[in-house]
């Protein structure tokens, strides 16, 4: 039931950050910068793949793996300490704004790890162009 109530409100918020990003982004790719160790459900090809999947819905893309263009692309890093129970950190940036965000997995499995990431990745990128809180 838990797990239910999850993917139903991942859903929810996916489509929210969605459309605030596509209200007007202005950055056309993202560049993924990944940390050195995987965790369970968080390989690169999992995240990119994911992150891949919802840029595309809002007429962005992913960035080649190392490739970055200060001009189109907005950064983000995703740090983590490598420990299996950490939390990880999202940063995003382009041109002089700057964003970030804790993310805590630990209590999602594995397999949907990726998307919830993906998804806390699309909530950061929607903060873009918005006036400050």
């Amino acid at each position: 039931m838990k797990l239910r109530l999850v993917a139903r409100a991942t859903s929810l918020l996916s489509a929210l950050a969605l459309s605030a990003l596509a209200a007007g982004s202005p950055f056309s790719r993202v560049a993924l910068l990944l940390p050195n160790c995987e965790q369970p459900g968080l390989s690169s090809s999992e995240l990119r793949q994911a992150v891949a999947l919802d840029l595309r819905d809002e007429h962005l893309t992913l960035a080649p793996a190392g490739e970055l263009s200060q001009a189109t692309d907005v950064l983000v890093r995703i740090e983590a300490t490598c420990s299996a129970d950490s939390e990880l950190t999202l940063h995003a940036e382009f041109g002089a704004e700057r964003h970030s965000r804790r993310v805590d997995l630990r209590e999602l499995p594995p397999p949907q790890r990726a998307r919830a990431l993906s998804l806390a990745v699309a909530e950061l990128l929607a903060l873009f162009g918005q006036p400050p809180p």
